[in-house]
């Protein structure tokens, strides 16, 4: 039964990695039928991630749901659906200056792995290849100096052989 009140509906919010998907990638039977079935109950199920945009949209077409709003890279881009339609359009997009960002990580990760996403979805990269295929397939290599002019909606650094510790962290 579907709840009319809309103080009876909530909104859900989902991660994706770890949560929505196993870490090998895969999406269980079990997770697709209580999104569905909570869904279907009334409420508002949505994806709130740190991937791009075009990471997130597979993972709502597997879901098979249309949430009004979806938010993406961290928060920096929020998503609404087209009325009537499953498609989205960037309804917000919050860009920053990577520069200091970068030059202090870098200060302390020379050999790391570089890139920065822009307010449209396109990666520019640095250091070398990415575990991410979504970063080289949309992506421009570059000399990092270009990452420094680019307005940015995320940064991906890669340290291969470096454990995040929080200790260490710039």
């Amino acid at each position: 039964m579907i709840s009319t009140h809309v103080a009876d509906r909530w909104l859900i919010a989902l991660d994706i990695d770890g949560t929505v998907l196993h870490e090998d990638g895969t999406l269980s039977d079990v997770v697709v039928r209580e999104v569905q079935r909570v869904q279907e109950l009334g409420h508002e199920v949505t994806l709130s991630t740190g991937r791009s945009v075009s990471m997130t949209v597979p993972i709502l077409e597997r879901l098979a749901i249309t949430p009004e709003y979806v938010v993406c890279a961290n928060g920096a881009i929020t998503l609404r659906r087209t009325a009537g339609t499953p498609a989205y359009v960037r309804d917000h997009v919050e860009t920053f200056d990577p520069a200091e960002v970068l030059t202090t990580i870098r200060s302390h990760l020379d050999a790391a792995r570089y890139a920065v996403e822009d307010e449209h979805g396109a990666f520019l990269y640095s250091g070398g290849e990415f575990p991410e295929g979504d970063i080289e397939a949309s992506g421009v290599q570059v000399e990092f100096e270009e990452l420094l002019g680019v307005r940015a909606t995320r940064v991906v650094v890669i340290s291969p052989g470096h454990a995040i510790d929080r200790k260490s962290v710039v």
